[in-house]
């Protein structure tokens, strides 16, 4: 598979992961303000111009993501949905899922996006996709 991919900032990571085709991993940490840019949307981008995929989102060691920055994913996904088959997301604070579902909501994933908070079940479903 693909090699992963890190963007850094000082306060935040973004690890994507292609771990089979068809599924994309995003692992999430720190504070998401905005400082690594348009780098991981255009990452996100070349795997969608291959196949239809699965983003799963690892967002367990995240601490928060600005509002601009969960309007800018919601951008995203709303003008890739037709190539993003399911969306899963993993949150772990209060403030994180209330932005998880404002970016399904603007996305219009609906039913596509599934947002977990417990990472168990967030990694038997990663498990059943990359073993599918």
């Amino acid at each position: 598979m693909a090699p992963d991919e890190t963007f850094e900032g000082v306060h935040c990571k973004l690890v994507l992961r292609r771990p089979c085709p068809g599924v994309v991993v995003l692992q999430l940490s720190g504070i998401d303000s905005g400082e690594l840019g348009r780098a991981p949307f255009e990452a996100l981008q070349r795997h969608l111009a291959t196949a239809a995929v699965d983003i799963f989102i690892d967002a367990r060691h995240a601490r928060s993501a600005s509002v601009e920055v969960s309007n800018d994913w919601a951008s995203f996904f709303r003008a890739h949905r037709q190539r993003i088959r399911g969306v899963l997301m993993l949150t772990t604070t209060r403030f994180l899922r209330m932005s998880a579902e404002m970016v399904r909501n603007y996305a219009m994933l609906d039913e596509r996006m599934e947002i977990f908070t417990h990472p168990a079940e967030f990694e038997r479903r990663l498990g059943e996709r990359v073993l599918a």
